[in-house]
């Protein structure tokens, strides 16, 4: 979905800010919080999700925080 979203046409004036997981771990609370209060965000589009479902039967947790508690912490 990410890519896709890149390669979208936007409207003049749009620009899109696309940290790669080297660049911005989304599961950090602190890395969060200093990527927002660095860059001022109009909106947030959160492209990234635990998507692999036989393997979040054996990995609760993790699949918990990518498609719970991330987006959580990106709404607030």
């Amino acid at each position: 979905m990410g890519q896709a979203l890149a390669h979208a046409s936007w409207p003049e004036g749009v620009r899109l800010h696309r940290p790669t997981r080297a660049d911005l771990d989304l599961t950090s609370g602190p890395a969060l919080a200093e990527a927002f209060a660095r860059t001022p965000f109009a909106a947030v589009i959160n492209a990234a999700a635990f998507t692999a479902v036989d393997a979040a039967e054996t990995q609760p947790d993790e699949a918990f925080l990518a498609n719970a508690e991330v987006p959580a912490r990106l709404a607030e």
